[in-house]
């Protein structure tokens, strides 16, 4: 027992661990993956490996793609990541479980301390994992180099606007300069100037071009030497004031954007999801939530969607949004997707995978498990704040399928278990109401077969009389078992047109052997009711209600059947003046299994399926029936139909 368990926790433990190495084009790369691979060897467990795209010459690619083939025949299952973005990172790292990272410490201190390496990404990405830092100081790990993107990009409406500022604080400064006002105030507007550039643009580098142009400007028109470029040293305080002023204020205003740009796309994300989230909730299918994610997918990043559900490992026919099938014109759509089902990573436009390719394909999954690729049409990369939305919905779509999944699932086994409850219910019922009339068959038949010389002609007669109800109830049983069997498919139904007279008289041909006992009465109408039913069934409705009320009425009670037009439907009528049924029961009158024992009736055995199988083919036909109390004592029964028009 203690070997067993030991045994199932470590493959539980192997089951828990996945081992992350990160590749780069350095020679010595081999010396992570090798270390790497000794701790997959010990635990057992899955392996994958890590590459950040980066601009590389051809000795490099040539090493990059050897240290692929090492890992692959260690057991490695190779990702590929764009660019060094927190998205991709988290990406990556929220569908990976990754409890293991094994990367190569940098020979250049510099890049360890640059802001946003992948180390420092892939620790705040996967908190929980274990870092496994392999000493490497000849050779900087391409994973680590982390090329600081310029972020000063030339912005035509910023340099309008500095142009402008500056114009407007010239002219005024000029008008300034030609009246009594005291010149000193221009250098007052001057600044004033460089302050508003540095808060209605986006870059702080505006704010210093404009205190710049300050100082040129003002040289070169309010100081003497006028229209010369000399710079008077009585205004260098002044100027490395301008300087600073608008070297903090443009950090300032450019943080203050950068947080409220932030915020917004938060915002936008937040609501977006929220909106998706509560579409989600009214999804009955998994193409509605399919759906429901493609149309805000469509709607947010006005892109063209297209979708290949998964079923069983294999592609299904794709669904296409926000464009005509016509125009389709990805003609290697259907390998793309199917190379990103086999593989489990994104392909196609700005990937390293089919980058021909005009649409970006991604699984829908949750861990390994994948319900479907989607792809995106690329005519631009998309923004971080657009792909934390695709990311963000599409792992909404995978979860909501997966749980979707979870929940059927739970709903069949449910059922099964409660088809598996109903059989041995059913079972035991049946077995124990067969015993007692097969007994008394079986008993009747011995005692005629070995007494029939010895025994009086009036006991001969009763035992035949014993042997013919025993099979009589024996057969209306299985008659009750064939028609419920019928009804497990409504589309079993025969309807026909028949005459609703004629359906009553034949049911009664067939009802209990005792009806002789109680008064049965049909009211007679003057019109004919054409009646649209599955014939059969409703005759063995009529038997089992007309059976209810011979059973659990004492001998000499009256049975009526009246028929009557309500409203466009036919009604039947079977009323009793016997006890009625006892208030507790009333409930539970029409369920499998319940049975009215009361004093009045005869210790007859029933199984408690009549009742049950008339609400159910009045189900199948789609119409009512209900029981209620005759005055001032008894039972009615009423079932409806529907009316042919004649």
């Amino acid at each position: 027992m203690e070997n067993s368990k030991t045994k199932t926790d470590k493959e539980t433990e192997r089951r828990q661990h996945h081992v992350l190495v990160c590749i780069s084009a350095s020679p010595t790369s081999r010396t992570v993956i090798r270390t790497a691979s000794a701790s997959v060897s010990a635990y057992g467990c899955r392996f994958s490996a890590l590459y950040v795209k980066t601009e590389l010459d051809e000795k490099n690619r040539e090493q990059l793609q050897e240290n692929f083939n090492f890992a692959k025949s260690c057991g490695a299952k190779i990702f590929v990541l764009e660019r060094n973005s927190a998205q991709e990172i988290n990406a990556f790292a929220s569908n990976s479980g990754i409890t293991d990272i094994y990367i190569g410490k940098s020979g250049s201190r510099r890049s360890i301390m640059r802001r946003g390496t992948i180390m420092e990404r892939l620790v705040h990405a996967i908190p929980r994992a274990r870092i496994h830092v392999v000493p490497d100081e000849d050779v900087v790990l391409q994973p680590s180099r982390i090329m600081r993107q310029n972020t000063h990009r030339f912005n035509m409406r910023d340099a309008l606007i500095t142009i402008g500022v500056m114009a407007i604080a010239t002219i005024i400064s000029l008008l300034v300069f030609e009246s009594d006002i005291n010149n000193a105030n221009i250098v007052t507007i001057y600044i004033l100037a460089v302050l508003v550039t540095a808060v209605l643009t986006a870059d702080r580098i505006y704010g210093i071009v404009a205190a710049l142009l300050y100082i040129l400007v003002f040289n070169l028109l309010f100081v003497e030497p006028y229209y010369s470029l000399r710079v008077a040293g009585g205004y260098m305080v002044t100027y490395l004031v301008t300087m600073v002023s608008a070297i903090l204020t443009g950090t300032l205003a450019s943080r203050m954007k950068y947080s409220m740009a932030v915020a917004n796309e938060n915002a936008t994300q937040t609501r977006v999801l929220l909106e998706c989230s509560e579409l989600l909730q009214h999804a009955h299918t998994e193409e509605d939530i399919i759906t429901t994610v493609a149309d805000q997918l469509v709607r947010v990043l006005k892109r063209a969607i297209i979708y290949y559900p998964v079923e069983d490992g294999e592609l299904k026919e794709p669904l296409y949004f926000h464009m005509d099938n016509s125009s389709f014109d990805e003609a290697s759509s259907a390998e793309i997707a199917k190379w990103v089902l086999d593989y489990n990573h994104h392909a196609g436009a700005y990937t390293s995978h089919f980058s021909s390719a005009k649409y970006r394909y991604l699984a829908i999954r949750v861990g390994e498990n994948i319900y479907g690729i989607i792809g995106i049409r690329m005519e631009h990369r998309l923004s971080d704040f657009e792909n934390n939305i695709l990311l963000s919905l599409v792992g909404e779509c995978g979860m909501t399928i997966e749980n979707m999944r979870n929940i059927k699932k739970k709903e069949r086994a449910e059922a099964a278990a409660e088809n598996e409850r109903f059989r041995a219910n059913i079972l035991r019922s049946i077995s124990h109401d067969l015993r007692t009339p097969l007994t008394s068959i079986s008993g009747n038949a011995t005692t005629l077969l070995k007494n029939e010389a010895s025994l009086e002609p009036a006991q001969k007669w009763q035992i035949y009389n014993d042997i013919n109800e025993d099979a009589q109830w024996l057969n209306s049983l299985v008659e009750n078992l064939l028609a419920l069997t019928k009804l497990e498919n409504v589309k079993n139904l025969h309807l026909t047109t028949e005459v609703l007279q004629e359906v009553v008289e034949e049911a009664l041909r067939h009802v209990d052997p005792h009806k002789d006992e109680h008064t049965i009465i049909v009211d007679e109408t003057d019109e004919a009711f054409l009646v649209h039913i599955d014939a059969r069934l409703i005759i063995q409705v009529i038997i089992n209600l007309v059976n209810n009320a011979i059973k659990y009425t004492p001998k000499g009670s009256v049975i009526r059947i009246v028929q009557r037009r309500l409203s466009d439907r036919i009604a039947v009528y079977i009323i009793d003046d016997g006890p009625g049924v006892p208030e507790d029961m009333k409930p539970h009158l029409f369920e499998m299994f319940a049975t009215c024992h009361n004093t009045v009736a005869d210790a007859r055995r029933s199984l408690g399926l009549g009742l049950s199988l008339c609400k159910s083919i009045m189900d199948a036909h789609g119409e009512a029936i209900m029981c209620i109390d005759n005055e001032p004592h008894g039972s009615k029964f009423i079932f409806t139909m529907q009316e042919v028009k004649k």
